[in-house]
């Protein structure tokens, strides 16, 4: 009994010297670390896997998303892909739907084809090409185009494009946009060819032996036309470096053109030449001809 009065006292004793906090009821003792572990970042799942084997192919993702015929590999599902290996003859299509949008991103591929392109969309809202960091894809194609969409086009990454063989390096029914990354084409007739817009905002881009470098076909003033604005942007050609119909708009980035005509932007109409508009407000290109 003596003991239990001593150890009540004891208690009341330390309760008037340093405080005691009444028990909170309904709190986690674990809910702070619980909440700190909830906010670390999810790493993102890595994409599905295409790997290419010359003539054959394995996939890492769903089997309905990918359609094989006639050497023609079809994504038939919209998502992101990555793509890694080589394939000797055929190609890689998308044809996912014209309000769908795909990511194809390319981890050291190789393609040739012999008469169809080596990436060709069929249907798609926009597709995006992205080199990874450090990858080296050469692009090879006997036909029209190495890479044709209808559609929109957008290219991009931290790894290198090689594109050859072609009339056409690049070819797209909309717009055709240039982000970031090492593009290298050579082509017998166009460089980058976009039927509505062509936008450069940054990367390192150089069409070679080409009859035009980069054009845009028909399309309105206030939203077609060729559009530079980063990047460093590179031209030999036996024609044109630049051919557009309404506009060419040299806002930033750096410009080495070789070619007997700089800058065309022009268009016919009921038999007369209509000429366009061509404004350099900033970056370093070479001077537009009076």
């Amino acid at each position: 009994m003596k003991r239990l009065l001593f150890a009540i006292g004891s208690f009341a004793l330390m309760c008037m010297l340093f405080g005691c906090a009444p028990a909170l009821s309904g709190v986690d003792p674990f809910e702070t670390e619980a909440e700190t572990e909830s906010d670390l970042p999810i790493p993102e799942p890595e994409p599905p896997t295409v790997s290419l084997d010359r003539r054959r192919y394995s996939f890492t993702g769903d089997p309905r998303a990918i359609e094989v015929k006639d050497d023609l590999l079809t994504v038939k599902q919209e998502g992101v892909y990555r793509l890694t290996g080589t394939l000797s003859e055929g190609g890689i299509a998308v044809d996912v739907g014209f309000g769908e949008t795909v990511c194809l991103i390319l981890d050291g591929v190789s393609i040739r084809s012999s008469f169809r392109p080596a990436i060709f969309v069929k249907s798609a809202a926009a597709v995006i090409i992205e080199t990874k960091e450090g990858s080296v894809n050469p692009l090879y194609s006997a036909g029209d185009s190495v890479i044709k969409a209808r559609g929109d086009l957008i290219l991009r990454g931290n790894g290198s494009l090689s594109l050859s063989g072609a009339d056409t390096a690049v070819n797209a029914s909309a717009t055709v946009t240039v982000e970031s990354g090492m593009l290298r084409a050579t082509a017998s007739e166009y460089g980058i060819l976009a039927e509505k817009r062509l936008e450069i905002s940054g990367g390192d881009v150089a069409v070679n032996a080409a009859r035009i470098g980069y054009a845009t076909g028909e399309s309105s003033p206030e939203e077609g036309g060729i559009y530079l604005m980063g990047g460093q942007i590179t031209a030999v050609t036996s024609e044109a470096a630049l051919s557009a119909q309404t506009n060419i708009w040299l806002q930033e980035g750096i410009g080495s053109f070789d070619a007997p005509i700089l800058y065309r932007c022009e268009r016919e109409e009921n038999g007369r030449i209509i000429r366009g508009s061509i404004t350099h407000t900033g970056g370093s290109f070479p001077p537009i001809p009076s």
